[in-house]
C-alpha cells in the first residue's frame, strides 16, 4: 500500500431473485467474469462498497474472500438473527473492494466506518441499506483512509444526483420570534435538518416539501383551528408535541415561502 494508491477491483452484480446472476468485471479484462483473483483470498484485509448511479448503499470490511462474504450476505434470511443484505433485491449494483496488508480487524473497521462518515457529511445521510457500524479511535489514519476512498469513488465514479448542502438553509430557517405550541419549534427544526440536503430545485416543490413534511409528523395536512400532537415531539410539559395548524397556516408557512422567494432571486 503506497499513500494516495490503493489496490481495487471494480465490477457489476447482475442480481436474480436476491442471487447473482452474473458478474461483469469493469477493471480487469483479463477477468470479464468475476473478481481478479487476490480479492479472493482470506488473507487480506477488505474495504468494500455497494453503490448505484442514486446514491451509496452499505460500506463492508472483511477479511474473508469477497466471495464467501457475498454468499453469507445474499443468503442469510434471518434463522440465525441475521437478515443479510438489504440491497440483495436490487437488479443491479456497482461493487467496489479495496484490499490492505497488515491491516488488522480493529484498524479495517475503523476505515469502514469514516468512509461511511463521509458519505453523512457530504450528503446529509447515512447508506441507504446500512442499519449498523462498528466504531472504534484505536486508528487514528484510518480518517485519510476513508476520506481518501470516499474522494477517489465521488472524482472517478460520480453519483447522479443533485443531493447536496443547500447553502440557503441557515438564513432561510432563522427561528421567528414566537411559535405557537410547544411542538411547533421542533417542526420548524425538522424541517430545516431535512432542507439542508434535499433536492428542492424551485417554489413550487419548497411549498410541496413544506406539506409534506408537515403532514409526515402529524398525519394530516395544516387544517384551521386544528391543532396535533406528535409523539416525537413530546419532551415534557404543558402541550408538549403539538402543533399548531394556525401557526403554520398564517405564519409559519408564508415565511419560510416569503424567504424562499428572496433567497432564490
Amino acid at each position: 500500500m503506497s499513500w494516495g494508491i490503493y489496490n481495487y477491483d471494480r465490477v457489476e452484480l447482475h442480481l436474480k431473485n436476491g442471487q447473482i446472476d452474473y458478474i461483469k468485471n469493469l477493471k480487469h479484462l483479463k477477468y470479464p467474469n468475476d473478481f481478479e483473483p487476490q480479492f479472493k483470498t482470506s488473507d487480506l484485509a477488505k474495504i468494500y462498497l455497494v453503490k448505484d448511479e442514486s446514491f451509496y448503499k452499505y460500506v463492508g470490511a472483511t477479511i474473508q474472500p469477497i466471495h464467501t462474504k457475498l454468499y453469507q450476505g445474499l443468503n442469510s434470511n434471518g434463522k440465525t438473527g441475521y437478515h443479510g443484505y438489504k440491497w440483495k433485491n436490487l437488479d443491479k449494483v456497482e461493487f467496489f473492494v479495496w484490499t490492505f496488508k497488515g491491516i488488522d480487524k480493529y484498524q479495517m473497521e475503523a476505515i469502514e466506518a469514516e468512509f461511511v462518515f463521509q458519505i453523512r457529511s457530504k450528503y446529509g445521510k447515512w447508506t441507504d441499506c446500512q442499519n449498523e457500524i462498528h466504531f472504534n479511535n484505536k486508528f487514528p489514519f484510518a480518517k485519510e483512509l476513508g476520506k481518501d476512498l470516499f474522494e477517489y469513488i465521488e472524482r472517478e465514479y460520480p453519483l447522479v444526483t443533485n443531493l447536496g448542502i443547500n447553502e440557503i438553509t441557515n438564513e432561510l430557517f432563522e427561528e421567528p420570534i414566537q411559535y405557537g405550541l410547544r411542538g411547533d419549534p421542533y417542526l420548524w427544526k425538522d424541517l430545516k435538518v431535512r432542507f439542508e440536503y434535499s433536492d428542492v430545485k424551485n417554489l413550487e416543490e419548497f411549498s410541496e416539501f413544506l406539506i409534506t413534511t408537515f403532514k409526515e409528523n402529524t398525519g394530516s395536512e395544516p387544517l384551521t383551528g386544528q391543532n396535533f400532537g406528535v409523539k416525537h415531539f413530546r419532551f415534557g410539559g404543558m402541550s408538549s408535541g403539538s402543533v399548531s395548524s394556525d401557526f403554520w397556516i398564517d405564519r409559519g408557512f408564508p415565511l419560510l415561502l416569503e424567504r424562499y422567494q428572496k433567497l432564490k432571486k
